[in-house]
């Protein structure tokens, strides 16, 4: 997987210097990362422009790493404005290069480079400015990482170039006014053009050349890109959908598929009863109204006819009853209301002391041997309720 473009937007320049100075610090941020799909861009005054760099980039991922040394007003509008116009807002955009401890060493380098010996007199930090109380705040944390860097305990004092004050000629002056007569002034500038001219045109007694092609400051434009890119939310990727490889009924309309029975309902959990005068039994999936119980003798066939005991007839009665409304409504031995009917009205025969089975249950049983169902038919229904097959032949519908 490709990693996300580094986009670098430098300020612009009109000074073909200035440019240059640019593009070799990308050089050194190639050197560090010669995976990376690293390009350049300008907000003003030199091309090729941001909204040109950004239609090149062709919908592949990139982050956006301003050459700025500071905040302000390009960080905080013109970038973001021109992401949207182009539609590319969600791309991440990392923050300014400074303040930080590696422009620190950087200025330090090029004050060194400048021939400024240690602790030989305080230093003006001359940045940009802007009208941005923030920004020059961050130039002022910058001016404090510079006196640590130095560590020779001279003083270094902020200055603006624009939009602020003091400016570095004004600094450099009050400083001259205080006994102060060895100045350093810190070009605190990525790349040559009108603002490194106007800080070199101090009375300061050494003036450092712009960062350029710093490995610090390569060092730095590396790690804004890595932190912007870690903090983007991860992209999202689309889930492919699953393809079921269903039968040709799932893809027919839904009013020509053939409908499924619905599972037979689960009677394991019946409760026994052994007498069914007042009891009160719940049925799996057949709970009344909340705060109430299920009867069976409410319990109903599916077509809605009911089947079930009477609680006012006496057992005999009922099992003669329910023998004649089941060949009546034909309901077969392996039915599920047979099954839960039999298990109210004919429990097993130790619930029943009092009941005798007829003569003829009990010669077949001899003969059978006990356990043994009668065969099918009427006989084996008058074994299930406890009544006669002739009774039942004799109810026998014509």
């Amino acid at each position: 997987m490709r990693r996300p473009v580094l986009l670098a937007v430098a300020h612009g320049s009109r000074s073909a210097a200035g440019v240059a100075a640019n593009l070799a610090l990308l050089e050194r941020v190639r050197a560090l990362r010669p995976a990376l799909d690293v390009r350049c861009c300008f907000l003003d005054l030199a091309r090729p422009s941001l909204p040109e760099a950004l239609a090149a980039l062709d919908g592949r991922a990139a982050v956006l790493v301003p050459l700025l040394l500071g905040g302000g007003y390009h960080l905080r509008v013109d970038l973001p404005q021109a992401l949207a116009a182009a539609g590319l807002a969600h791309l991440p955009l990392a923050r300014a290069l400074g303040p930080h401890p590696l422009l620190a060493t950087a200025l330090a380098d090029r004050l060194a480079a400048a021939g400024r010996p240690p602790g030989a007199g305080p230093v003006v930090l001359a940045a940009s400015g802007s009208s941005d109380p923030a920004a020059n705040a961050g130039t002022a944390r910058l001016a404090a990482l510079l006196a640590a860097r130095l560590g020779d305990g001279r003083p270094v004092v902020p200055a603006y170039l624009s939009a602020a004050r003091p400016t570095p000629a004004e600094a450099v002056a009050a400083l001259h006014a205080t006994g102060h007569h060895r100045v350093a002034v810190a070009t605190h500038l990525l790349a040559p053009g009108f603002f490194a001219t106007r800080a070199a045109a101090t009375a300061a007694h050494w003036t450092s050349a712009p960062l350029g092609a710093h490995d610090a400051l390569a060092r730095l434009v590396v790690l804004r890109y890595e932190e912007a890119g870690a903090a983007a939310p991860a992209p999202v990727v689309p889930v492919r959908q699953r393809q079921d490889h269903r039968s040709p009924e799932h893809e027919q309309p839904a009013r020509h598929r053939r409908k499924r029975p619905p599972p037979a309902a689960d009677v394991t959990d019946v409760a026994e009863a052994a007498d069914m005068e007042g009891g009160e039994h719940p049925l799996p999936g057949q709970q009344g109204e909340p705060g109430t119980r299920h009867r069976p003798d409410r319990h109903h066939h599916p077509c809605g006819q009911p089947l079930a005991p009477r609680a006012d007839q006496p057992a005999a009665e009922q099992r003669e009853r329910l023998g004649e409304q089941a060949e009546r409504q034909h309901i077969g031995d392996g039915h599920p209301e047979r099954q839960i009917l039999a298990r109210h009205v004919h429990p097993h025969p130790e619930a029943e002391p009092d009941r005798q089975p007829p003569e003829a249950e009990r010669q077949r049983e001899q003969r059978q041997g006990p356990g043994r169902v009668p065969g099918p038919g009427l006989d084996r229904a008058a074994h299930r309720y406890g009544g006669h097959a002739s009774s039942l032949r004799a109810r026998r519908r014509p």
